[in-house]
Formats: C-alpha cells, sequence, structure tokens
C-alpha cells in the first residue's frame, strides 16, 4: 500500500462502468476497509480514484482513505487537479460532421470529463449542449447538439467495438449542462 499524502501527485480519477464490479472483478470479496473508494458520477459511470503507476493502476481503499485523514472531496480534488500534470497533451481529432474524439495519450481520456479548462477551451466547437460518449477509459468522443444527427452519431459512437473490454465504461451518451455532466434526455 503507498502512503496517500505523500505519494498524492500519482492520483488519478478512473471511471467504470457501475455494471462491472469492482477493479478486481467479482471473483474477489473484498473487506469494507479494503474496497476501493467509489461514487457516483451520472448514470452508469462511477468514479473510483488510483495511483497512477508505472505499470498498473493501484486503486486507493477505504482504509488507505482513512489512514491520511483524508475525506472523499479532498481525494477527488486532487486527483482532478492531478489530470493535466498525467496528461500533458490533449488533442482533438476532427472525426467529421462536427464530431471529435479527445485524446491525451490513449490510457484514461475518459477522466477528461472532469477537466472544467477543457469543457470551457472546447465550448466554441460543440454548438447546442455539448454530448459526449466514453465507451471505454480510453474513448472520449464529442459533439455539440446543434450539429446535424448529433445524437445519432454520437450514440453511434457510445456503442463502437472496443479493442479492449476491460476497459469498458458506458454505452450510454452524456450531455453537459450547468457544469454538470448527466445522461442524456433527448
Amino acid at each position: 500500500m503507498t502512503d496517500l499524502r505523500t505519494q498524492a501527485d500519482q492520483l488519478i480519477p478512473v471511471f467504470k462502468g457501475a455494471a462491472q464490479g469492482g477493479p478486481l472483478g467479482d471473483a474477489f470479496a473484498l473487506s469494507a476497509e479494503d474496497e476501493p473508494v467509489a461514487q457516483p458520477f451520472a448514470a452508469d459511470l462511477v468514479l473510483l480514484y488510483a495511483h497512477n503507476l508505472p505499470d498498473r493502476l493501484q486503486y486507493i481503499s477505504q482504509r488507505e482513505l482513512r489512514a491520511a485523514d483524508m475525506t472523499v472531496a479532498q481525494l477527488h480534488a486532487k486527483a482532478v487537479e492531478n489530470i493535466p500534470r498525467h496528461f500533458k497533451e490533449i488533442n482533438l481529432q476532427d472525426l467529421g460532421n462536427g464530431m471529435f474524439g479527445v485524446t491525451c495519450g490513449g490510457l484514461m481520456e475518459a477522466c477528461l470529463l472532469l477537466l472544467e479548462p477543457l469543457w470551457e477551451k472546447l465550448a466554441p466547437y460543440l454548438p447546442g449542449v455539448p454530448l459526449a460518449a466514453v465507451p471505454a477509459r480510453d474513448l472520449l468522443f464529442v459533439i455539440g447538439s446543434k450539429q446535424p444527427q448529433a445524437l445519432t452519431r454520437i450514440r453511434q459512437a457510445a456503442k463502437v467495438a472496443l479493442k479492449d473490454p476491460s476497459l469498458a465504461t458506458s454505452q450510454m451518451v452524456f450531455w453537459r449542462e450547468g457544469g454538470q455532466w448527466d445522461r442524456c434526455r433527448l
């Protein structure tokens, strides 16, 4: 177990689909103390926190959080603050007709949903309400709701075939209003 306070610069948020079970899969039963810190995000997305180590993600347990005398809100704030540190280059890939793929190295693109300054910068490119699909931790697609066929296109992106099903998150479409993401109701 790593020390949460001294290695806080390694913390990152990690999205998982609610139906996927814990980070170790359903084959391992964990005590309440060893359960990862998790909180609902939107619809079927769950937010967990991990140390981003060179060879793996090490999920933060309830025990580790208590030992560091941190709240979930403090953990969340630190993990979100670290996003730019871990993913220095964020790029937009124009997929045509107003849809974009957002990339940051091909490992944790879904966590970019939490990066407020990014959505402020993307606003001019996403007319209407921003719509997003995060079918896997390493995939983020966005389009503005006023683009022709926006909902059809983003729904197709949400159901894209995955190279690595273990990274699956959600096949739902999300929209952003008032600085918050929620399940799309269009």
